[in-house]
């Protein structure tokens, strides 16, 4: 390949993909390797607006001091802008209890928002080519993986763009030595007790025993995985519709929809459950128990009989409302409760529905307090003799845990229940024909 027809593909690459624009100014990750100096190289030939840094990690001796003043050199040498920072890296991941080499990316990814923040670059550029898109997809795929690590590295992510996916290692090379450029080697690079060196130097070179046309081929499927995701999400989306369904605030599933492992990760995923979550609330569903919760960071999935419930955390509400006065009261964002004080015993014009609960003022002492239902609440449920444990009412009545934690109560100033909100009032408050002023209690959902 000429050099000419090098700069071509990427510069095909880089129009095909939207990844430049001419009119904006980009910063270039320099470490002073083969990669990143052919890059730098060959953005500013086709006349890109670039600026470069490079980080001195301080994790090889003297030769991260040589890799810093060979990108000070070139940069000098290329009339380029060069922003140089150094790191205590070992202190960072000591510090911080990570690996040296995720102290690396944090530190790095600082700098670059940092950077991009003070100065106002379009975006980092970084040298990954297709080999290091190779061992991406292997080392994905053999840590276990679904679509989207097979991707391996995607040409644009946010404000880091990849300008040379399309060009393989030993095209760089050879592009580097016709421009007869010097760069600098990382020994470790030479160590296979890195994982990803240990794929470079002993997977590959046999899969390419096996067809030397490997890691084009690998790449091409990565390429294709993406097409592959995308028709994957435009299936789960329209099958979230026909299966999903709302009941207040809460998301339902029937168990009978989620008939396959893939398919449960798929749909839970965008609740922020994990695939290895997934596939132990796939395995959960088969013994059919209700009454297990799993969490992820946004959302509470409760396993109920033949179905799964899934409730938003910010959802969570705890409520403690004091009731002086006649009003209204607002409760959630869409719930109000409505206080009247009635001046007879005639309630027959009202409407008669579990919103509403109608009580012997005189057996009621002011402030009513509206409160989630605790563990050991009590009321005699209306028309009944007997105590019950509100928690056994609600069990008889079906309710879920999730239904439970949302219930409210109405007591009075001496604790005694008033109403089970939107369920039952108290027989103790019942009105009657001595009743001489009635409390109206109102429950209005909007």
């Amino acid at each position: 390949m000429s050099n000419n027809t090098f700069i071509k593909k990427i510069e095909s690459f880089i129009e095909s993909k939207q990844l430049l624009d001419k009119g904006c100014k980009y910063l270039v990750a320099l470490s002073g390797g083969a990669d990143s100096v052919c890059m730098l190289l060959v953005l500013k030939d086709l006349d890109y607006n670039v600026e470069a840094v490079h980080c001195n990690f301080h994790l090889r001796g003297n030769d991260s001091a040589d890799d810093e003043n060979y990108c000070m050199e070139l940069c000098e040498k290329l009339n380029i802008k060069l922003h140089v920072e150094q790191f205590d890296t070992l202190s960072y991941a000591n510090t911080n209890k990570i690996s040296v080499e995720m102290a690396a990316r944090e530190l790095r990814y600082t700098l670059f928002d940092r950077l991009l923040d003070e100065y106002g670059y379009a975006a980092v550029c970084v040298a990954h080519h297709i080999n290091d898109n190779v061992e991406t997809v292997l080392l994905n795929l053999a840590r276990g993986t679904g679509v989207k690590g097979l991707q391996g590295i995607m040409p644009k992510r946010g404000k880091i763009i990849r300008p040379m996916l399309c060009v393989t290692r030993t095209e760089i090379e050879k592009y580097m030595s016709s421009q007869d450029m010097t760069f600098c080697h990382d020994i470790t690079n030479n160590d296979d007790e890195i994982i990803r060196n240990g794929i470079r130097h002993n997977i590959i070179p046999q899969l390419e025993k096996v067809n030397s046309a490997a890691i084009a081929n690998i790449n091409k499927t990565a390429r294709r995985m993406v097409a592959v995701e995308q028709i994957l999400t435009d299936f789960i989306e329209d099958k979230s519709k026909k299966i999903i369904r709302k009941n207040g605030r809460h998301d339902i599933i029937n168990f009978c929809d989620l008939n396959n492992e893939y398919l449960c990760y798929l749909i839970l995923k965008k609740y922020g459950f994990t695939s290895l979550q997934a596939e132990n609330i796939f395995e959960y569903l088969k013994t059919a128990k209700p009454g297990r919760i799993f969490n992820s960071d946004k959302y509470s999935l409760l396993v109920d009989r033949e179905e799964i419930i899934l409730k938003s955390k910010d959802d969570r509400q705890e409520v403690g409302i004091t009731v002086l006065e006649a009003g209204e009261y607002r409760i959630s964002g869409d719930e109000t409760l409505i206080f009247q004080n009635l001046q007879d015993n005639d309630i027959s014009s009202f409407p008669h529905t579990k919103d509403y609960c109608f009580a012997d003022a005189g057996k009621v002492r002011l402030p009513l307090h509206v409160r989630n239902v605790r563990t050991g609440d009590r009321f005699i449920p209306f028309g009944m003799k007997n105590e019950k444990l509100v928690s056994d009412y609600l069990t008889d009545r079906k309710y879920n845990v999730f239904e439970k934690e949302e219930q409210l109560i109405v007591t009075d100033e001496t604790g005694k229940s008033v109403w089970l909100v939107g369920e039952r009032a108290d027989e103790s408050i019942r009105v009657t024909l001595e009743t001489k002023s009635v409390i109206l209690l109102n429950i209005r959902r909007l």
